[in-house]
């Protein structure tokens, strides 16, 4: 018996907490509350009942909002052992484990550590209840789940949250007969889902005939396979048809796994992140040459070494173009002969360091020679040009 177990165990509980933030490697973004335990029925027997079917666990020291017959309360999870290994994780009313004072919730749910299953005989969940009556109870257990930035995704800034949610809720179904939700149930070919039929749990993989998904055992409604499931659920269109083959009532409920996707709003993006918008309007602004995807994949920008009218950089050839236009030397320096030479702006020297450009633009060569008007030209020997 699990609570013998328990009891024993507990005699000598030891503690436990909570993960410190600083032991995770990577940071979440922020904390979403998504079910741990989803919707069941826990049929209580003198106030002992088992969750079975369904596989969820505890963290100790973590809080979980826990939904009772309707009413939520809101629970540390503790730990259970033997004051060095703790067992078991438990919410709610732990006096009704220990036979300590009463913390008040009308129950207490107990998750044993996978390691120590098997010395409580196979059974991993159970539920205590403080009047010890008889009947069906629903339960549901809520905590805290981190949500991450995909990396590949930093553009957009957005982050997904992945949890167990409810799809349909506990729905009565008259005998050997079925009902019409005017929903479509948005199952996924391939992914698996919870069917609580009558407080009993079935994992079930959704399946496509004839372009129909469904859950269950399909030969109920002329499939040809019989799969043993007592019941059946089909999306058709804009409709969800569930039924079952039961000689009395019945109550079925499906739950799966939802991705949500949050988008992050602007005002909490730092400055350091680009936006897809901004980048988009970069990218296609007047005369801009590389697309998103050179910009976001980091593609090299080629640099061209020398000038032409076929460049791919047609940035780079409008710099270095306006930077020597219009322009034109000045003071420039002559070797002749190992002897330094400076004519006047845009003027020449040649040959003879006896020659002199002095005039703008002049030109002098030969011996002896002087060019000392603008724009002049003096050749041979002693030539002297002044305008």
């Amino acid at each position: 018996m699990l609570k013998d177990f328990l009891l024993r165990r507990a005699a000598g509980k030891g503690g436990g907490g909570a993960q410190s933030w600083n032991d995770l490697k990577d940071r979440p973004f922020g904390e979403t509350e998504g079910y741990i335990l989803p919707e069941t029925i826990v049929s209580m027997i003198e106030g002992e009942g088992t969750i079975t079917g369904v596989e969820f666990s505890l963290t100790v020291g973590e809080e979980y909002t826990v939904n009772w017959n309707g009413t939520d309360y809101k629970c540390t999870a503790h730990a259970y052992g033997d004051g060095t290994t703790d067992v078991a994780a438990a919410v709610g009313n732990i006096g009704l484990l220990t036979g300590g004072e009463s913390t008040g919730e009308p129950f207490v749910i107990i998750a044993v550590f996978p390691e120590y299953v098997s010395q409580t005989g196979g059974v991993t969940n159970m539920v205590l209840n403080t009047d010890g009556s008889t009947g069906d109870i629903p339960v549901s257990i809520k905590g805290k789940t981190l949500a991450y930035i995909d990396s590949k995704y930093i553009e957009n800034m957005y982050y997904t949250e992945s949890s167990v949610k409810t799809l349909i809720s506990i729905v009565t179904v008259a005998a050997n007969n079925s009902v019409e939700l005017d929903a479509s149930l948005p199952l996924i070919e391939g992914n698996v889902y919870t069917v609580a039929f009558n407080g009993t749990n079935y994992e079930c993989t959704a399946m496509n005939y004839n372009n129909l998904i469904y859950l269950g055992n399909l030969s109920l409604v002329g499939g040809d396979i019989d799969t043993g499931e007592p019941f059946f659920v089909v999306v058709t269109g804009e409709q969800t048809v569930i039924g079952h083959n039961q000689t009395e009532d019945a109550t079925i409920s499906v739950s799966g796994m939802v991705t949500t996707v949050h988008q992050v709003p602007k005002e909490y993006i730092p400055d350091t992140f680009a936006t897809k918008d901004y980048v988009s309007k970069v990218a296609s602004s007047t005369g801009h040459t590389h697309t998103i995807s050179e910009i976001t994949d980091y593609t090299p920008v080629v640099v061209d070494t020398y000038l032409s009218t076929t460049s791919i950089n047609p940035v780079q050839n409008k710099v270095i173009e306006n930077s020597i236009a219009g322009r034109k030397t000045t003071g420039r320096v002559f070797i002749i002969d190992g002897v330094e030479v400076t004519a006047k702006e845009g003027a020449e020297v040649f040959n003879s360091v006896t020659n002199k450009a002095s005039g703008e633009d002049s030109h002098a060569e030969g011996a002896g020679t002087i060019a000392s008007g603008y724009a002049s030209h003096a050749e041979g020997s002693g030539t002297i040009a002044s305008g």
